[in-house]
């Protein structure tokens, strides 16, 4: 499992004072309002503030207080600690643990794996290669009877195939 999760990118500068955009990838953009120390390119920073703006994030940084400083951190994702990421429910998972999980059938034999994660708006998409091609599949109730993330794997349903679209 990666030690570090991804929650967001910085688009652009906003205003005078060195703020940043950013976009979330997170369910909930709250989570900026706690946060603390995060990530870009393995190095620490600091927050100072951040604040929600209808479907953004505007983020001040610590020791970035011109639009000049802050435009070099543009195009940039913000990570932060396992320990310090939000708790999950149950049937809720990070991307980043779903990706690379091997896809078994019902009698436990590898059919293939995801490959990637990509979201339109209704719901997450899986990328995934099933016996060497490759489908997207939205990633809704009841295509899997069991996500083990420790152990890598999910157990595909017959709803699984039912949604699943070769790309």
């Amino acid at each position: 499992m990666e030690q570090k999760i991804c929650i967001g990118k910085i688009v652009k500068t906003i205003g005078i004072k060195g703020e940043v955009k950013v976009i979330g990838y997170t369910d909930s953009l709250d989570r900026f309002k706690k946060l603390n120390k995060f990530y870009l390119d393995g190095k620490e920073f600091e927050c100072e503030k951040a604040s929600i703006r209808n479907d953004f994030v505007a983020l001040k940084i610590k020791g970035y207080d011109t639009p000049e400083m802050a435009l070099e951190l543009k195009d940039k994702l913000i990570y932060v600690d396992r320990k310090d990421a939000v708790k999950l429910s149950a049937d809720q998972y990070f991307v980043c643990d779903l990706v690379g999980l091997t896809l078994v059938d019902d009698n436990n034999k590898e059919v293939g794996k995801i490959v990637d994660v990509e979201n339109y708006g209704a719901s997450d998409i899986l990328d995934c290669t099933i016996n060497g091609k490759e489908y997207s599949v939205p990633f809704i109730e009841n295509i899997f009877s069991e996500i083990n993330i420790e152990k890598g794997y999910a157990v595909l349903t017959n709803r699984f195939y039912e949604v699943m679209v070769w790309k």
